[in-house]
């Protein structure tokens, strides 16, 4: 029912703008979609390898290449049967960011019912089907919704990984943060989720709760399964990442230069008339206040920051393990985007959906308190 909502909720209104691509980005990323072309004969074939020549490359790195070769596949597909023009393909690529978002809801669910209970995993995903902030990402054909899958994915497996250092699980991380940066490459901190997860399993002792082996420090077979296990999430990274945005390698000086771009964009180092609005606006505070007030709403924003911080504390307690690889991207990613000086709202989906975990158990821990109280008040009654 969580799922079918969701979807509902994303479909509806798909073509909001009667094709007038609005949305800046999305018009953005339609037009060099168009210009990818897939090689049809020999001599193009040998020309992918070029940054030139390669019909292939985007030579535009304001965001990932994968979401462009994944509208574009579709398109390929579809050409016996439809022929999209720019305005046409606005429709393939919403559908796409709405599949991406239900996904995640779907993951959402998996990890909060699986380190959580259940009763967290259906509530979580709930408040994610109804999140504004999700259901209005959905309906453009931006990277974000894409993103978030792709990270809240890595977690999932990052978390299996920190318990029973699985390889298959270690090696299917390493391709999903490629997948995510990939999309986009603020999701590079994502690397420190994948490392802890190693780091986690390699020194501690088993259970749920970190805890140092004894010696852990000069215990080689330790230290040995921490390398081993970031070779191969590493070296599975490294393929994934060639074969799905292969021009970050090949055309890496224009990767370099767009990165450049978009980092001193973030920091207004560079005037452009769309983040002026961010003047003047305070680190960390404006981004809590939006989300609260405009993505999710008062209530549920307030719920999300209170689940967070409570969610810290008992993490300092607890150290269970699962707390502590979610933490690793969602500390330093905030921590990086709130000192940004342009504050797109956007930008906080990448944490939403965890966020919305942490409001969800926050939820089931005043309600068990309650029904506590209330127990107890009826022992005492006389």
């Amino acid at each position: 029912m969580i799922v079918l909502l969701a979807l509902g909720l994303r479909l509806y209104g798909i073509d909001w703008d009667d094709g007038g691509l609005f949305h800046p980005d999305e018009r953005a990323i339609l037009m060099q979609t168009e210009q990818i072309n897939f090689p049809s004969s020999g001599g193009e074939f040998g020309d992918l390898l070029s940054a030139e020549d390669s019909p292939l490359n985007p030579g535009w790195f304001n965001y990932g290449s994968l979401p462009l070769y994944i509208l574009r596949t579709v398109q390929a597909v579809a050409s016996p049967v439809a022929d999209w023009d720019l305005f046409d393909l606005r429709i393939p690529g919403r559908a796409i960011s709405t599949l991406a978002d239900t996904v995640t809801i779907l993951l959402v669910f998996s990890l909060g019912a699986r380190w959580y209970g259940r009763r967290v995993g259906l509530l979580s995903a709930a408040l994610t089907a109804l999140a504004v902030i999700h259901i209005q990402l959905s309906h453009f054909f931006a990277v974000d919704t894409i993103l978030a899958m792709f990270i809240v994915a890595t977690l999932l497996v990052s978390a299996r990984v920190a318990h029973t250092g699985n390889r298959g699980d270690a090696a299917i991380a390493g391709v999903l943060f490629a997948l995510a940066i990939a999309t986009k490459a603020s999701s590079a901190p994502l690397i420190l989720a994948v490392a802890a997860s190693h780091l986690i399993y390699a020194f501690s002792i088993p259970g749920d709760r970190f805890a140092f082996a004894p010696e852990f420090w000069a215990d080689r077979i330790r230290i040995r399964t921490f390398v081993i296990g970031g070779l191969i999430s590493g070296g599975a990274a490294f393929v994934a990442l060639f074969f799905a945005q292969p021009y970050l390698f090949i055309d890496f000086d224009q990767y370099w230069a767009d990165m450049g771009r978009e980092g001193q964009m973030v920091r207004r180092i560079v005037d452009f008339p769309y983040t002026r609005q961010y003047e003047d606006t305070s680190r960390y505070l404006y981004q809590v206040l939006q989300l609260g007030t405009w993505g999710l709403g008062p209530v549920l924003g307030l719920a999300v920051w209170g689940g967070l911080c409570a969610g810290i504390i008992a993490t300092w307690r607890s150290r269970r393990k699962i707390d502590l690889v979610v933490l690793a991207w969602v500390i330093p990613y905030l921590l990086i985007i709130g000192w940004f000086d342009v504050k797109f709202l956007r930008y906080m989906l990448p944490v939403t959906p965890l966020l919305l975990i942490y409001a969800s158990r926050v939820s089931w821990w005043l309600v068990n308190a309650l029904r506590r109280n209330k127990q107890m008040g009826r022992v005492a009654a006389p």
